[in-house]
């Protein structure tokens, strides 16, 4: 099954528990990232991979128009639904993907992506598309898990896919700051977010006594006291520290 196929695939049949999430609707970093942003109300933005819509609606509250952007059909329609609820009508839902969208050339002030760009195959193409619709000076602000940079054995990509198989790659901090670089953006603003997780919770939506329990215990129970420290991880606690950053950048 192709990347993009079980991106749909996971996504369609978790719709319902991410459009619950407390954690997606009101996590702190939703609100720093808002702070950082700083939408004005004469600004257009565009959410790329807008899942559920708790970004794209925020952010409409603030802004004269928003473009929502997923692939999956099933997230857009609770997006939709969302957007509704709360008396919203400047936002417009589009069935895309975020590497070619049907925007036109510099026709927004803002790039959000908030806690999806670690499903993104081609991070480049998805940076080359946001400054191909970001206007000169415009703004792309992503946020998102990262791995650790001691983590060598990419334990903490390596569980995220067995829990989601469409997760593709965190990159490092480091990583990131790379990536905005080469696609014409400069490093404005850089906050890292820890964050304690238990493993049931960061299991969710995935359920306990499943296939992907047993797998990630597995890798757990194989990986040394110190590599697993590296990726934040305590074995002895089965407790995780999930780190995002939220980072910002100009287009140059």
């Amino acid at each position: 099954m192709k990347k993009n196929d079980q991106y749909k695939e996971f996504f369609g049949a978790h719709a319902d528990d991410y459009a619950k999430s407390s954690s997606h609707a009101k996590g702190d970093d939703l609100f720093q990232f808002i702070e950082i942003m700083k939408p004005e109300a004469d600004q257009a933005s565009a959410d790329m991979a807008t899942g559920t819509g708790f970004t794209a609606v925020e952010f409409a509250r603030r802004c004269r128009k928003v473009y929502a952007i997923d692939g999956t059909k099933e997230m857009l329609e609770k997006a939709e639904k969302l957007a509704s609820e709360n008396g919203l009508n400047n936002i417009e839902f589009i069935e895309s993907s975020v590497e070619s969208t049907p925007l036109k050339n510099e026709s927004v002030d803002i790039v959000t992506c908030r806690r999806a760009a670690h499903h993104f195959h081609d991070k480049d193409r998805f940076l080359r598309e946001a400054n191909r619709i970001l206007k000169h000076g415009g703004r792309i602000g992503i946020v998102d898990m990262i791995r650790n940079e001691e983590d060598g054995r990419d334990i903490r990509n390596r569980l995220e896919i067995i829990r989601d198989p469409s997760h593709f790659y965190a990159p490092t901090a480091s990583e990131w700051r790379r990536f905005l670089e080469n696609n014409g953006f400069k490093i404005f603003r850089e906050i890292i977010m820890p964050e304690p997780y238990t493993y049931e919770k960061w299991l969710s939506p995935v359920k306990i006594g499943g296939k992907e329990d047993h797998e990630s215990k597995n890798l757990i129970a194989k990986e040394s006291d110190l590599d697993l420290r590296n990726a934040g991880l305590d074995r002895e606690k089965m407790s995780f520290e999930k780190k995002r950053i939220i980072i910002v950048a100009t287009k140059q």
